[in-house]
């Protein structure tokens, strides 16, 4: 991977895409890209505050470990999207664990370069702020889709995250790297019933399923699906 086509990558997805060109150059002119080989972790969740990393290429497992639970898989990141924000800002712990799914390049900016840049410029950490919100975005998004009734709104929903980064993607096709198993887990549907739902939607020319991934072939109509979708009906104490 050559630092000229990565970094033309990052200033062309996600959140750094979204900044002014100066500050794109300043960033990453304090960064490191890294090649991490499928299955290294790149840091785990209570680690100590360290860099903030940007995938390149690859592919990249973000998981969580709920209180009292295992660790859950929560995303699969693909490139453009950054992370180790919420630990740079609050000096505390990483929230996540972060690994690589298969070999993958990441750019790395660590702190000590972050908090140069800030000291220069204030207006960096409501910049990098911008990430947590792109993420708490991220996560109601995963919040909405759990209470959608119909199971294969759930799996449409699920699918459109995880190749739509910013909710940019409106045609084309894209790729899922998850396997069927990982998608119940994201979805909380059983394998069972959400075989026939990914059968149907490869029928209906929506999809169409390899080895641990799933190739969308219809953006638009993805989209159109969700657009379909009826909120949940809240049930209050009085019904």
């Amino acid at each position: 991977m050559l630092r000229l086509d990565a970094e033309s990558i990052l200033c062309r997805h996600g959140w750094l895409s979204r900044q002014p060109l100066q500050f794109q150059r300043r960033w990453l002119s304090g960064a490191e890209l890294r090649r991490h080989p499928a299955g290294e972790l790149l840091y785990a969740e209570g680690d100590v505050p360290g860099a903030i990393c940007g995938l390149v290429e690859g592919s990249l497992s973000v998981s969580f470990v709920p209180k009292g639970r295992s660790s859950a898989l929560v995303h699969v990141a693909q490139p453009g999207w950054w992370a180790g924000d919420v630990a740079a800002i609050s000096d505390g712990p990483r929230r996540v664990a972060l690994a690589a799914r298969r070999d993958s390049w990441v750019m790395h900016v660590d702190l000590p370069a972050i908090r140069a840049m800030a000291a220069e410029d204030p207006e960096v950490w409501r910049r990098i702020a911008q990430i947590s919100v792109g993420h708490l975005d991220h996560a109601m998004n995963i919040i909405a889709s759990l209470t959608a009734d119909d199971a294969r709104a759930r799996v449409a929903m699920a699918l459109r995250r995880l190749v739509d980064l910013d909710g940019s993607r409106r045609a084309g096709n894209a790729v899922v790297r998850v396997s069927q198993k990982e998608l119940c887990s994201m979805t909380r549907i059983s394998r069972n019933a959400i075989a026939p739902l990914l059968m149907d939607m490869e029928k209906t020319g929506l999809i169409s399923r390899r080895y641990r991934h799933i190739e969308i072939l219809d953006m638009r109509a993805l989209t159109a699906l969700l657009k379909q979708v009826r909120p949940s009906r809240i049930v209050s104490g009085n019904d």
